[in-house]
């Protein structure tokens, strides 16, 4: 997950990148269209069929997850990207809150303190502004709603599907949802709003894939915890690329955030019983 945070902060300079060239509206389906793409290659290079197996968890993850996309980059556009970040990452909290009806799960010993530690250490490195837009702060808090409802189900997808068709389908239903901001048309083309859109496909696939096994693998609440390394890389990676000033705040805050990480442990293995005979 600390992977897929570093890959998604790329995505994130992509997109940043990419939305000085390119209508905001075609960003989603662009970063999805290239996804698909590579979804599709690699799950036909490795074997995996596309046949769904458990279809109410899989359009579950999709619908839930193209609301949380579409209603992130509404967000974005609407308010500072401090608050846009802010409002997102509260996602942890709700995936704590709904995980455990979605998948059966107990929730992780020192998770509460651990969320809120963290979320302390993404509003200093976000250093938001509280936009009194109150549409974008309620698209900001629906994306964040339906994030927490997508990875639980996303989680219940992996009991029973390869990651990459999983990718698959979640692409495509995000292609399909944005279609309609084709109509408004679009600006010309420039190489560089095309090649930062294929930067921010290529990077958002791998960390989609990686992100679909650490759910495959670990507490979902655990796991989504760790997504508070995405807001701390992009700020990482900000000030590297874009030669963006780095302050004791914001320092501050992703120190918070890598102590949350601490606080939280997985819930104990549940006891093995001995067989009949003993063994």
């Amino acid at each position: 997950m600390l992977a897929a945070s570093v890959l998604f902060a790329g995505m994130g300079l992509g997109i940043k990148v990419a939305s000085q060239h390119v209508d905001a509206g075609q960003l989603v389906w662009w970063r999805n269209a290239v996804q698909l793409v590579g979804a599709v290659t690699i799950a036909r290079a490795r074997g995996v069929s596309l046949t769904v197996v458990d279809r109410p968890a899989l359009w579950r993850r999709c619908g839930f997850g193209t609301i949380a996309m579409v209603a992130y980059f509404g967000a974005i556009a609407r308010l500072p990207l401090g608050d846009a970040v802010l409002l997102t990452y509260t996602m942890p909290v709700f995936v704590a809150l709904f995980s455990p009806s979605v998948t059966g799960e107990t929730r992780s010993p020192g998770l509460v303190p651990a969320l809120a530690v963290g979320l302390v250490g993404v509003a200093l490195v976000a250093d938001p502004r509280f936009s009194p837009d109150p549409v974008g702060v309620a698209l900001g808090l629906l994306a964040a709603v339906s994030s927490g409802v997508a990875y639980g189900w996303l989680r219940v997808s992996t009991r029973s599907e390869p990651r990459e068709r999983i990718v698959v389908w979640f692409s495509v239903a995000c292609v399909v949802a944005t279609t309609p901001s084709w109509l408004g048309g679009g600006p010309p083309w420039t190489w560089d709003g095309v090649g930062a859109l294929v930067a921010a496909g290529g990077f958002g696939l791998a960390a989609t894939l990686l992100m679909t096994t650490a759910y495959a693998h670990g507490p979902t609440d655990v796991v989504a915890l760790f997504s508070y390394a995405t807001p701390v890389a992009a700020y990482v990676a900000a000030a590297l690329v874009l030669r963006e000033p780095v302050t004791w705040q914001a320092m501050g805050g992703v120190a918070l955030v890598a102590l949350s990480g601490l606080l939280v442990r997985p819930p104990a293995a549940p006891p093995q019983q001995a067989s009949p005979s003993g063994g």
